[in-house]
């Protein structure tokens, strides 16, 4: 089985948010003793041995700025763990999905009170299907987002069930084959896969605000996102 970890980037700084990302990476459940095993010595290797019970997970917004539990901790050292983690992202062929909006252009338009998240979502989840039969026509998919805001939850998990629809008589077709029944929503400190999806979006967006600063983070894994799509689109 496949494992389609979903996160929502851009809800962290919304005064200054330009583009809404959702960013799935697609995990074969086999490679998950590995990239734990990574983790951890990633873990023991940068955070002081008086602050590792303290330590959640993984959140790029403060790996990547020095906030929360990183902060004090030497910018060239959390620098190396994001590029270890990325790394993996490359070395275990994980493909990245993503979807953006541009939410001030999108704002400009007719249909500026869409929700962002779920624009970006609906691109993403035919794309997850997509890629899984290219990986093996025989195995499906299971998608697991990052729990958010009730109202985006909610608006996804409608989303989900209009694409893909349960198989019940009269109708046997369900829209996207190569995806479980449900989609189910997880806490990222508990969850390695969203904490990987969470680096990807984060070093995707900026990509896309064109931080030149960032962009080797980005570098290290772009030959692995395998679909992607930034909306509105220019005329």
């Amino acid at each position: 089985m496949f494992l389609a970890f979903i996160d929502d980037s851009g809800r962290h700084d919304k005064k200054h948010q330009t583009f809404q990302v959702i960013c799935t990476v697609l995990i074969r459940d086999t490679l998950f003793s590995h990239i734990e095993v990574n983790i951890g010595t990633c873990i023991e290797s940068l955070i002081p041995e008086e602050k590792l019970e303290k330590f959640e997970e993984f959140h790029a917004f403060e790996l990547y700025g020095g906030y929360g539990i990183f902060e004090g901790i030497d910018p060239d050292q959390r620098h190396t763990a994001i590029k270890r983690l990325l790394s993996m992202v490359t070395s275990l062929q994980i493909p990245v999905i993503y979807g953006a909006v541009n939410v001030p252009r999108l704002l400009e338009l007719p249909y500026g009170s869409a929700i962002p998240a779920d624009v970006a979502f609906r691109y993403c989840v035919p794309q997850i299907s997509s890629q899984t039969l290219n990986l093996n026509s025989s195995e499906i998919a299971l998608l697991i987002a990052d729990d958010m805001d009730k109202g985006i939850k909610d608006r996804l998990k409608k989303t989900y069930r209009q694409l893909r629809k349960p198989i019940r008589p009269p109708e046997w077709e369900p829209g996207i084959w190569a995806l479980h029944d449900e989609m189910y929503f997880g806490t990222s400190k508990d969850c390695i896969g969203i904490q990987i999806a969470d680096l990807c979006g984060f070093f995707i967006a900026k990509h896309l605000e064109e931080d030149a600063a960032a962009e080797g983070f980005y570098n290290i894994f772009r030959q692995m996102i395998v679909a992607s799509s930034v909306e509105p689109r220019r005329e």
